[in-house]
């Protein structure tokens, strides 16, 4: 799996990136892992939920299975563990640690890592744009 998220790290930078614009690759690997942690943590804890039908329990496993292996790629299992530790710490303090405000958690965590996990390269292609922006040179 690490080869495969490196490799699509390494081939979007390559069909973005400009002659003699170096950027830090090493901040995108932080920042897609950390927004993949964030979603396997969310994936993760709706599974978990009171009331969730086995199909909804099992496709939130699979998910956050599958985002934890791509951030695990990106960094490791103890520092991902650790972001996902603390992720489920801020999804329970969003949702007042009452299961009936899970509503609640669709503008911050649901949309977004429904895009993620449907589409994780253009997670990749957004921090790949974002640190692009952030390191070209000032005019």
């Amino acid at each position: 799996m690490k080869t495969a998220v490196n490799g699509m790290l390494l081939a979007l930078i390559a069909f973005i990136g400009q002659p003699g614009h170096a950027f830090d690759l090493q901040r995108v690997h932080e920042n897609v892992a950390q927004e993949f942690s964030a979603c396997a943590a969310f994936y993760q804890f709706v599974s978990d939920a009171p009331n969730v039908t086995t199909e909804t329990k099992q496709a939130c496993q699979k998910a956050a299975d599958n985002l934890y292996s791509m951030a695990v790629s990106l960094t490791s299992a103890d520092a991902t563990d650790a972001k996902i530790i603390a992720e489920k710490k801020s999804i329970k303090a969003a949702i007042g640690g009452d299961w009936k405000n899970i509503g609640k958690l669709n503008k911050i965590y649901g949309y977004p890592c429904k895009e993620i996990a449907e589409n994780p390269n253009a997670a990749i292609l957004k921090f790949v744009e974002k640190e692009k922006k952030a390191s070209a040179p000032k005019k």
